[in-house]
């Protein structure tokens, strides 16, 4: 299979403090269509490493390959649409706007993407049935619980047929019956839809439900466990 994902010795410093390390020589891969998690303690630096990986942050060191891009290459305006046509993130605190309701804040990742008006409602009204909000669809976040307002977000994550999924704690806030819910629905977009996901966490249960599990501790990541998928 090819590799969504490739990075290669990437290092990262607080800015404020050259000598002290947030991440430590990072390497890994990541394959089309594998369910991946990072798991470690607060502050082991797991979300600096996934924003990184989002292009969200800036690489100081190391190499990054997304989609066999090399996206160190790639100036402002092109890594802004680079991740916006292959990328999607999922939040802990799940970033919707509030303004908008659920089919809305599904549909403007396509907009930006100047997806027509009419395709792009067909779709994040598809998205929310794939989630099973499609009767939340006209509601604002305010109305809806946590549980149902991260899976807006993984709807929304999904809007512009990303080559991969980034999610930071998605179940962070929630309580074990909707992190439970939320974790299903990643379970069933990675093996029926085929969906490449990488998730941090700092819940050891999740690991269980991934096909590889890395270990972040003091910015070192070590390979855990991998299932050999057929």
């Amino acid at each position: 299979m090819a590799a969504v994902l490739l990075a290669d010795k990437i290092t990262h410093v607080y800015p404020s403090e050259p000598g002290r390390h947030i991440l430590r020589d990072v390497s890994m891969q990541v394959e089309q269509g594998e369910f991946a998690v990072i798991v470690g303690r607060s502050g082991s630096g797991k979300s600096t490493l996934l924003h990184v990986l989002g292009t969200m942050e800036p690489l100081q060191a190391g190499a990054l390959w997304l989609c066999g891009t090399e996206v160190t290459q790639l100036k402002d305006d092109g890594l802004a649409r680079f991740r916006l046509q292959n990328l999607g993130f999922v939040f802990q605190s799940f970033h919707l706007i509030d303004s908008l309701t659920a089919v809305e804040n599904v549909r403007l990742p396509m907009e930006l993407a100047r997806l027509p008006r009419r395709n792009a409602l067909t779709r994040a009204s598809e998205l929310l049935d794939l989630v099973g909000l499609s009767q939340r669809s006209r509601a604002f976040p305010s109305q809806l619980s946590g549980g149902e307002q991260q899976r807006v977000a993984i709807a929304r994550a999904l809007a512009n047929r990303p080559a991969m999924i980034l999610a930071d704690e998605p179940t962070g806030n929630l309580d074990r019956e909707a992190a439970d819910v939320v974790l299903g629905v990643f379970e069933d977009l990675h093996k029926h839809q085929q969906v490449t996901i990488v998730l941090v966490t700092h819940d050891t249960a999740i690991c269980d439900r991934a096909d590889t599990v890395w270990r972040m501790e003091d910015g070192v990541l070590s390979l855990a466990s991998s299932i050999t998928r057929q």
